[in-house]
Protein backbone atom coordinates (compact mmCIF):
# COMPACT_ATOMS: atom_id res chain seq x y z
CA UNK A 1 0.00 0.00 0.00
CA UNK A 2 1.44 3.20 -1.12
CA UNK A 3 1.52 6.24 1.32
CA UNK A 4 -1.74 8.14 1.88
CA UNK A 5 -3.17 4.90 2.21
CA UNK A 6 -4.11 3.80 6.67
CA UNK A 7 -1.68 1.25 6.77
CA UNK A 8 2.37 0.16 5.42
CA UNK A 9 2.27 -3.16 4.28
CA UNK A 10 5.47 -4.17 6.39
CA UNK A 11 7.38 -8.25 5.38
CA UNK A 12 9.07 -9.95 7.35
CA UNK A 13 11.21 -12.76 5.65
CA UNK A 14 13.68 -15.55 5.98
CA UNK A 15 15.60 -17.49 3.50
CA UNK A 16 17.15 -20.69 3.80
CA UNK A 17 19.97 -21.63 0.74
CA UNK A 18 22.08 -24.48 -0.08
CA UNK A 19 25.63 -24.89 -0.80
CA UNK A 20 27.32 -25.06 -3.72
CA UNK A 21 28.41 -28.32 -4.85
CA UNK A 22 32.77 -28.02 -5.95
CA UNK A 23 35.08 -30.55 -7.03
CA UNK A 24 38.68 -30.56 -4.77
CA UNK A 25 41.58 -32.96 -5.37
CA UNK A 26 41.90 -32.82 -1.19
CA UNK A 27 40.43 -31.94 2.14
CA UNK A 28 43.23 -29.33 3.26
CA UNK A 29 42.38 -26.57 0.52
CA UNK A 30 45.11 -23.38 0.44
CA UNK A 31 43.07 -19.99 0.08
CA UNK A 32 40.26 -19.79 -2.33
CA UNK A 33 38.95 -22.81 -5.03
CA UNK A 34 38.11 -21.19 -8.31
CA UNK A 35 34.80 -20.76 -9.62
CA UNK A 36 35.53 -23.36 -12.36
CA UNK A 37 35.30 -25.59 -9.16
CA UNK A 38 31.40 -25.30 -9.28
CA UNK A 39 29.53 -28.02 -10.35
CA UNK A 40 26.35 -27.09 -9.14
CA UNK A 41 25.52 -23.31 -7.94
CA UNK A 42 24.10 -23.11 -4.15
CA UNK A 43 20.41 -21.46 -4.57
CA UNK A 44 17.73 -20.99 -2.09
CA UNK A 45 16.07 -24.08 -0.75
CA UNK A 46 12.82 -22.28 0.93
CA UNK A 47 11.61 -18.78 1.98
CA UNK A 48 8.93 -18.32 5.00
CA UNK A 49 7.50 -14.68 5.24
CA UNK A 50 4.51 -13.49 7.00
CA UNK A 51 3.13 -9.26 7.11
CA UNK A 52 3.57 -7.43 9.92
CA UNK A 53 0.42 -8.30 12.51
CA UNK A 54 -0.76 -10.79 10.71
CA UNK A 55 -0.79 -14.12 11.63
CA UNK A 56 -0.29 -16.45 8.92
CA UNK A 57 3.20 -17.29 7.68
CA UNK A 58 3.81 -17.99 4.33
CA UNK A 59 6.24 -20.45 2.88
CA UNK A 60 7.72 -21.68 -0.77
CA UNK A 61 10.06 -24.35 -1.43
CA UNK A 62 12.38 -24.82 -4.04
CA UNK A 63 12.94 -28.45 -6.94
CA UNK A 64 15.36 -29.99 -5.49
CA UNK A 65 17.91 -31.11 -7.56
CA UNK A 66 15.66 -29.63 -10.85
CA UNK A 67 16.93 -27.65 -13.30
CA UNK A 68 14.30 -24.64 -12.58
CA UNK A 69 16.08 -25.21 -8.86
CA UNK A 70 14.61 -21.86 -7.31
CA UNK A 71 12.69 -20.47 -9.54
CA UNK A 72 9.29 -21.36 -7.64
CA UNK A 73 10.72 -19.66 -4.50
CA UNK A 74 12.17 -16.51 -6.58
CA UNK A 75 8.38 -16.19 -8.33
CA UNK A 76 6.68 -16.06 -5.25
CA UNK A 77 9.78 -13.61 -3.26
CA UNK A 78 9.55 -11.24 -6.54
CA UNK A 79 5.66 -11.22 -6.15
CA UNK A 80 5.46 -10.39 -2.56
CA UNK A 81 8.35 -7.36 -2.38
CA UNK A 82 6.30 -5.54 -5.05
CA UNK A 83 3.88 -5.35 -2.77
CA UNK A 84 5.84 -4.28 0.12
CA UNK A 85 6.19 -0.82 1.50
CA UNK A 86 9.66 -2.25 3.54
CA UNK A 87 10.80 -5.35 4.29
CA UNK A 88 12.55 -6.54 7.99
CA UNK A 89 15.26 -8.84 7.91
CA UNK A 90 17.28 -10.84 10.66
CA UNK A 91 20.88 -9.43 8.87
CA UNK A 92 18.59 -9.25 5.92
CA UNK A 93 20.89 -6.41 4.74
CA UNK A 94 23.84 -8.38 3.73
CA UNK A 95 22.52 -12.17 3.12
CA UNK A 96 19.07 -12.33 2.67
CA UNK A 97 18.11 -9.76 0.29
CA UNK A 98 21.84 -9.69 -1.64
CA UNK A 99 20.75 -13.34 -2.08
CA UNK A 100 17.71 -12.76 -3.53
CA UNK A 101 19.04 -10.44 -5.75
CA UNK A 102 22.09 -12.54 -7.27
CA UNK A 103 18.76 -15.40 -7.92
CA UNK A 104 16.93 -12.55 -9.44
CA UNK A 105 19.09 -11.56 -12.17
CA UNK A 106 20.67 -14.90 -12.56
CA UNK A 107 16.95 -16.64 -13.46
CA UNK A 108 16.27 -13.66 -15.33
CA UNK A 109 13.61 -11.78 -13.39
CA UNK A 110 13.22 -8.32 -14.09
CA UNK A 111 14.27 -6.01 -10.66
CA UNK A 112 12.22 -6.10 -7.88
CA UNK A 113 10.44 -2.84 -6.68
CA UNK A 114 12.60 -0.49 -3.96
CA UNK A 115 11.63 -1.31 -0.92
CA UNK A 116 12.35 0.32 2.95
CA UNK A 117 15.11 -2.17 4.37
CA UNK A 118 15.34 -2.89 7.86
CA UNK A 119 17.99 -5.09 9.14
CA UNK A 120 17.02 -6.06 12.79
CA UNK A 121 21.11 -7.38 13.43
CA UNK A 122 22.03 -3.80 12.54
CA UNK A 123 19.42 -2.50 14.99
CA UNK A 124 21.24 -4.64 17.78
CA UNK A 125 24.53 -3.77 17.05
CA UNK A 126 24.08 0.16 16.48
CA UNK A 127 21.50 0.58 19.00
CA UNK A 128 22.21 -1.35 21.84
CA UNK A 129 24.74 -3.32 23.27
CA UNK A 130 24.42 -7.26 23.25
CA UNK A 131 26.70 -9.97 24.04
CA UNK A 132 25.70 -11.88 20.45
CA UNK A 133 23.51 -10.10 17.98
CA UNK A 134 22.52 -13.81 16.82
CA UNK A 135 18.84 -14.05 16.38
CA UNK A 136 18.64 -17.15 18.57
CA UNK A 137 20.50 -15.74 21.28
CA UNK A 138 18.30 -11.93 21.10
CA UNK A 139 14.98 -13.97 21.03
CA UNK A 140 15.88 -15.66 24.33
CA UNK A 141 16.95 -13.09 26.07
CA UNK A 142 13.99 -10.71 25.35
CA UNK A 143 11.71 -13.73 26.34
CA UNK A 144 10.80 -15.40 22.87
CA UNK A 145 12.02 -18.53 22.94
CA UNK A 146 14.66 -20.16 20.71
CA UNK A 147 15.62 -21.03 17.20
CA UNK A 148 14.68 -24.87 16.62
CA UNK A 149 17.58 -26.62 16.87
CA UNK A 150 19.09 -28.45 14.12
CA UNK A 151 22.63 -28.91 12.49
CA UNK A 152 24.34 -29.11 8.97
CA UNK A 153 23.13 -33.05 8.76
CA UNK A 154 19.62 -31.42 7.64
CA UNK A 155 21.03 -29.15 4.61
CA UNK A 156 22.55 -32.91 3.56
CA UNK A 157 19.68 -34.79 3.78
CA UNK A 158 17.48 -31.79 2.08
CA UNK A 159 19.90 -32.09 -1.05
CA UNK A 160 19.56 -35.97 -1.01
CA UNK A 161 15.82 -35.45 -1.28
CA UNK A 162 15.04 -37.24 2.18
CA UNK A 163 11.92 -37.87 2.60
CA UNK A 164 10.49 -34.87 5.44
CA UNK A 165 13.71 -33.09 5.66
CA UNK A 166 12.43 -30.40 3.37
CA UNK A 167 9.02 -30.10 5.27
CA UNK A 168 11.58 -29.90 8.60
CA UNK A 169 13.44 -27.12 7.07
CA UNK A 170 10.62 -25.20 6.20
CA UNK A 171 9.34 -25.00 9.89
CA UNK A 172 12.53 -24.11 11.07
CA UNK A 173 12.10 -21.44 8.72
CA UNK A 174 8.51 -20.12 9.65
CA UNK A 175 9.68 -20.14 13.41
CA UNK A 176 12.65 -18.23 12.54
CA UNK A 177 10.50 -15.37 10.61
CA UNK A 178 8.08 -15.93 14.21
CA UNK A 179 11.22 -14.99 16.35
CA UNK A 180 12.12 -12.17 13.96
CA UNK A 181 8.67 -10.31 14.20
CA UNK A 182 8.98 -10.91 18.10
CA UNK A 183 12.60 -9.25 18.20
CA UNK A 184 11.78 -6.56 15.42
CA UNK A 185 8.90 -5.44 17.91
CA UNK A 186 10.53 -4.89 20.89
CA UNK A 187 13.43 -3.17 19.18
CA UNK A 188 10.90 -1.08 17.15
CA UNK A 189 10.16 1.80 20.33
CA UNK A 190 14.10 1.86 20.62
CA UNK A 191 15.19 2.98 17.28
CA UNK A 192 14.34 5.98 14.80
CA UNK A 193 11.84 4.77 12.41
CA UNK A 194 13.21 3.71 9.00
CA UNK A 195 9.81 3.47 7.74
CA UNK A 196 7.40 6.60 9.02
CA UNK A 197 4.04 5.27 9.54
CA UNK A 198 2.39 8.81 10.38
CA UNK A 199 2.82 9.37 6.41
CA UNK A 200 0.64 6.76 5.80
CA UNK A 201 -2.45 8.43 7.17
CA UNK A 202 -5.06 10.36 5.23
CA UNK A 203 -4.87 13.77 7.09
CA UNK A 204 -2.89 16.30 9.07
CA UNK A 205 -4.09 15.87 12.50
CA UNK A 206 -3.73 12.08 12.16
CA UNK A 207 -0.23 12.81 11.29
CA UNK A 208 0.53 15.07 13.55
CA UNK A 209 -0.85 13.25 16.21
CA UNK A 210 0.83 9.46 15.10
CA UNK A 211 3.56 7.65 16.61
CA UNK A 212 6.22 7.21 13.62
CA UNK A 213 7.05 3.97 14.77
CA UNK A 214 4.24 1.96 15.97
CA UNK A 215 1.31 3.91 14.08
CA UNK A 216 -1.04 4.49 17.09
CA UNK A 217 -2.45 7.82 17.43
CA UNK A 218 -0.86 8.39 20.94
CA UNK A 219 1.77 10.99 20.75
CA UNK A 220 1.63 12.92 23.64
CA UNK A 221 3.91 16.84 23.87
CA UNK A 222 6.67 16.04 26.89
CA UNK A 223 8.73 19.18 26.48
CA UNK A 224 9.49 22.26 24.33
CA UNK A 225 13.70 22.25 23.80
CA UNK A 226 15.55 25.28 22.99
CA UNK A 227 18.12 24.61 21.14
CA UNK A 228 20.95 27.86 19.30
CA UNK A 229 18.53 28.42 16.64
CA UNK A 230 15.76 26.66 16.57
CA UNK A 231 13.02 24.95 19.24
CA UNK A 232 12.76 21.12 19.32
CA UNK A 233 9.36 19.26 20.68
CA UNK A 234 9.98 15.83 22.11
CA UNK A 235 6.88 13.57 22.07
CA UNK A 236 6.38 10.42 23.35
CA UNK A 237 4.03 7.54 22.12
CA UNK A 238 1.81 6.63 25.24
CA UNK A 239 1.59 3.18 22.87
CA UNK A 240 4.81 1.69 22.77
CA UNK A 241 6.53 4.42 24.60
CA UNK A 242 8.84 5.53 21.43
CA UNK A 243 10.32 9.30 21.55
CA UNK A 244 10.32 11.46 18.67
CA UNK A 245 10.46 15.13 17.90
CA UNK A 246 9.51 17.98 15.91
CA UNK A 247 12.05 20.77 14.69
CA UNK A 248 10.58 24.09 15.30
CA UNK A 249 12.01 27.57 13.50
CA UNK A 250 11.88 30.64 15.88
CA UNK A 251 10.69 33.86 14.70
CA UNK A 252 13.86 35.84 13.61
Amino acid sequence: MSAGGTEPRVLLLDIETLPNLVTSWGLRVDGYLSHENIREERYIACAAWKWLGEPRIHSAVANIGAPSKDKPVLQKIHATLEKADAVIGHNGDKFDIPWCMSRFIMQGFPPPKPVVQIDTKKLAKDKFYFNSNRLDYLASRLGLGNKIHTDFDLWLRVMDKAPGALEEMVTYNKHDVTLLEGVYLKMRPYVVAKLNRALFKTSAPAISKTCPACGEEMLQVMARNYLRVTTRTSLKCRSCGHWCYRINDLPR
